[in-house]
């Protein structure tokens, strides 16, 4: 814990080591219901575009278990907005998938990271 004097009426500064190199990493993780399999992908970075592709990739291959309905849990991260889901939408269509797989999506209640599968797996 640190501490500072400052002057009156002015707002202290207090060493942070923030600015320290921190290793990242971003986990997406699926569980099939009936079978237990995992489908694991850790990042160092996460945008849309990749939580899409993430999604895109696991239609495909739940596809090619015959699998056709999805039921996908999201927390509330910022790339698991409508951005995502459509670029989703519009990757399943252009893949022909769209007819084959539905897609649900469960939203988790904020700040309860206990609901997230992935927090147990890179915490």
């Amino acid at each position: 814990m640190y501490y500072a004097w400052a002057e009156r009426n002015s707002k202290p500064e207090v060493p942070s080591n923030e600015k320290r190199k921190r290793n990242k990493v971003n986990g997406m993780i699926s569980v099939d219901a009936m079978s237990g399999e995992i489908y694991l992908e850790l990042k160092p970075n996460s945008k849309t575009e990749d939580v899409a592709k993430y999604f895109i990739d696991l239609c495909k291959d739940m596809n090619k278990d015959n699998v056709d309905k999805l039921f996908i849990a999201l927390d509330n991260n910022s790339t698991h907005k409508e951005k995502m889901k459509m670029q989703l939408k519009e990757h399943l269509q252009a893949s022909g998938l769209a007819d084959k797989i539905a897609v649900e999506f469960i939203h988790t209640p904020a700040y309860s990271p206990d609901f997230n599968l992935a927090e147990g797996v890179v915490a």
